[in-house]
């Protein structure tokens, strides 16, 4: 059998329409419900309603303005700096690795002053060799791995709350051999999600003790293209989980005192 290749190494992704890589719509092995958003075709604007401390951040936006592209991009981040993209065939060109990506995003204001430029489809490769030098597929890396691992460091320093409800479906298992940082709860999250559609408070009942985890998977689901979406609709039941309502004080305070009896009794 062979090896699982270490976190962070690059894979090769033909960007051809044969063989989308993983953020392109048709790239999903199973049955997707009707009205499923993929992330470039309008899920990005349900996970910043459902999570609003997202709006606002640079990485998260710049992914936003990444995946409303349609076609292939050069984003310079410095006149020496620069990669190029394509978030319908999922990938992205580099010569900087992970951990060398994310100290580089580190740098303040950086993120502010990118620059995207639409690139024609002919002109892909020779921008990629001329950037990165060598072959064209060596300085390729999937999207989703690159996206996984750059908002997951954002996530350690942003709390995650939720506004109303949101329903995901995996499209794929993710590849957790190449991803840093994940456990067993990633692994059952995604178990789960990649058999049926589940919304984000269902998740949180059926793990109750590990609400943030809960709600970093569907982030970096979503935001990886790993996730189809769907709007879930208000309901009372899914109220209490966004926003917990103050509990009637005389129900609380016989609750209380027959606890109280109870232990004394």
């Amino acid at each position: 059998p062979s090896r699982a290749p270490a976190a962070g190494t690059p894979v090769r992704v033909r960007a051809t329409a044969a063989t989308p890589g993983p953020l392109a719509e048709p790239a999903s092995v199973v049955a997707l419900p009707p009205g499923a958003l993929g992330l470039t075709r309008g899920a990005m604007p349900l996970l910043l309603q459902a999570f609003p401390l997202l709006e606002g951040q640079p990485l998260v936006e710049l992914a936003h303005r990444i995946v409303s592209g349609h076609g292939p991009q050069l984003l310079r981040l410095t006149p020496e700096i620069a990669f190029v993209a394509d978030a319908r065939q999922g990938w992205l060109a580099s010569g900087l690795s992970v951990p060398a990506l994310l100290k580089m995003l580190h740098t303040p204001g950086l993120l502010d002053r990118v620059q995207i430029e639409a690139l024609a489809a002919d002109s892909v490769e020779e921008a990629v060799r001329q950037r990165f030098g060598g072959r064209f597929f060596r300085a390729q890396k999937p999207l989703d791995v690159i996206t996984w691992e750059l908002m997951s460091d954002l996530l350690r320093t942003v709390p995650l709350l939720m506004r109303g409800d949101l329903a995901l479906q995996l499209r794929h298992f993710p590849d957790f051999t190449l991803l840093a940082g994940v456990g067993t709860l990633d692994v059952q999250l995604a178990s789960i999600c990649v058999r049926m559609p589940q919304t984000v408070s269902e998740l949180r009942r059926a793990f109750p003790k590990h609400e943030q985890q809960v709600l970093r998977f569907a982030v970096l689901s979503v935001l990886s293209g790993a996730a189809v979406v769907l709007p879930v609709a208000p309901s009372p039941a899914a109220a209490p989980l966004a926003a917990p309502a103050p509990r009637p004080q005389a129900p609380a305070r016989t609750g209380f005192f027959r606890s109280l009896l109870d232990k004394l009794f």
